[in-house]
């Protein structure tokens, strides 16, 4: 389960290697909002987002997996547990405050949105959605009138089709073999990057708002 909206781009790059379809990858909605409307309050409204998970077709005897970047109050675990009657449910974090047999930590760098603006990452790893209102019909309802939103999604655009083609280009290039990066390599990466930058360059990349 790719939790939107960070899951976007991390589905979309699931399925690009998971083209055997040896597992199913599923996008779905559970934001922090979606959390208030849904899971902090059942009100009338929860029959809402009960439809939507039903129509997700998800099996009590699933394995589950909950994908998301970075969590300190699980929430969008703390819903989607709430609405799937699964107890074989684990959550795989890029970081997170959790260290157990039930969520898994990508990264073995303690604390590692402390080393660089960690908006940095919430524009890589983002999507072309706009933030979620409710959940209607089992669609999305989406706030559109935001500026920043607007903009971050005209961006986003060129920086997902710029990570789609690299996934495209390595998996061409590397096809005989098994694909094995480290989220760490990854992360050090990208402290390398920031820590080369100009004092311009992070007063423009400290202007990035978060998603």
């Amino acid at each position: 389960l790719f939790v939107a909206r960070d899951g976007y781009i991390l589905k979309k790059i699931f399925d690009l290697i998971n083209s055997n379809k040896e597992l199913v990858g599923i996008y779905v909605y559970a934001s922090r909002h979606l959390k208030t409307l849904y899971g902090d309050c059942f009100d009338k409204n929860k029959a809402q987002y009960e439809s939507y998970i039903s129509d997700l077709k998800i099996k009590n005897t699933d394995k589950l997996c909950i994908v998301d970047t970075a969590t300190a109050n699980y929430s969008a675990e703390s819903l989607l547990k709430k609405y799937i009657s699964n107890s074989n449910i684990i959550g795989i974090y890029l970081t997170s405050t959790k260290k157990d047999i039930n969520h898994i930590n990508l990264t073995t760098i303690d604390k590692p949105y402390t080393k660089f603006n960690w908006d940095f990452i919430e524009l890589l790893i983002a999507s072309i959605e706009f933030p979620i209102v409710e959940i209607k019909d089992s669609m999305p309802v989406y706030e559109t009138t935001n500026l920043i939103e607007q903009n971050r999604k005209i961006i986003y655009e060129e920086i997902l089709k710029g990570e789609i083609d690299f996934v495209k280009d390595y998996l061409e290039l590397f096809k005989k073999f098994k694909i094995c990066l480290s989220i760490d390599s990854a992360i050090i990466s990208i402290i390398e990057f920031w820590n080369n930058l100009t004092t311009i360059d992070k007063s423009f990349f400290h202007q990035i708002k978060h998603a």
